[in-house]
Parts: C-alpha cells; sequence; structure tokens
C-alpha cells in the first residue's frame, strides 16, 4: 500500500532521518473533523468515520500521483 511517503520528513545531514507521520495519515487526519462534524451520535460511528477518512486519504495520494506521470 502507498502510504504517500513522509509528511514532513527532516533532510539534515546532522539530524537523524525522521519520517514522522506519512501523508496518508496527514491526509486522513485532516478529513476526519469534517466527517466528524456530520455524525449525530459520533460513538457509534467512529470505526466507520476513521476507515472513510482513509479512504479519502487513498484517493487523493492516487490523484497526486497522476500529477507526476
Amino acid at each position: 500500500m502507498n502510504n504517500g511517503g513522509p509528511a514532513f520528513p527532516i533532510q539534515d545531514v546532522d539530524v537523524m532521518h525522521i519520517n514522522g507521520m506519512s501523508i496518508r495519515d496527514y491526509f486522513a487526519g485532516q478529513v476526519l473533523p469534517v466527517l466528524i462534524t456530520f455524525d449525530t451520535d459520533p460513538k457509534k460511528f467512529i470505526a466507520d468515520n476513521a476507515r472513510t477518512a482513509y479512504l479519502y486519504a487513498d484517493a487523493m495520494i492516487a490523484e497526486k500521483e497522476k500529477e507526476w506521470r
């Protein structure tokens, strides 16, 4: 599965290479608050919202990859 690579990579020869979160995680995290605002009972839909957020993230990564082809 393509996670989009690191969202906030550190590229410094004096600093240990740290990837941090993936772009996929970052995209999903950006979508999740919007999904939650439409829930009448957030506890009931937590797992569904998480899955949906990653579906959006995967679609965003797929679309992003098209730009580079």
